[in-house]
């Protein structure tokens, strides 16, 4: 569902609109542990009151570098995500976002990444 927009409602409609797909483009293309969050918490401030529906097209994961990385760390790494004792940030925390949007009544979330490419590797 887009953003409807009538001679009416053009610029209050038009506004909103516009932050709630600025909002959404942060989210969607938040880099865990390389992007500044900053942008985000700023830009949630100005809007805040605005954005009444999210819809998120894709998590993008941590990139970590695998030539850098042994089997072991590897390991290691993956039992801290299982158990829940890892402390570093798979995907957004949308903790950081949820209770500064009063008027959020919609939230869509496709866990993923659109347009992989030729060079998308599992690790």
């Amino acid at each position: 569902m887009g953003c409807f927009v009538t001679q009416t409602n053009m610029g209050t409609v038009g506004n909103e609109c516009f932050l709630k797909r600025n909002m959404e483009d942060l989210i969607e293309n938040f880099v865990p542990e390389s992007t500044e969050i900053n942008e985000i918490t700023e830009t949630l401030e100005l809007s805040k009151d605005f954005i009444k529906r999210l819809r998120i097209k894709q998590l993008l994961p941590q990139i970590r570098d695998v030539s850098t990385t042994t089997p072991a760390e590897e390991e290691i790494s993956d039992q801290g995500s299982d158990t829940g004792t890892d402390d570093s940030l798979d995907h957004f925390d949308f903790g950081l976002i949820i209770n500064k949007l009063p008027k959020l009544s919609e939230l869509s979330i496709t866990y993923g990444v659109r347009n992989c490419g030729m060079n998308f590797e599992w690790s």
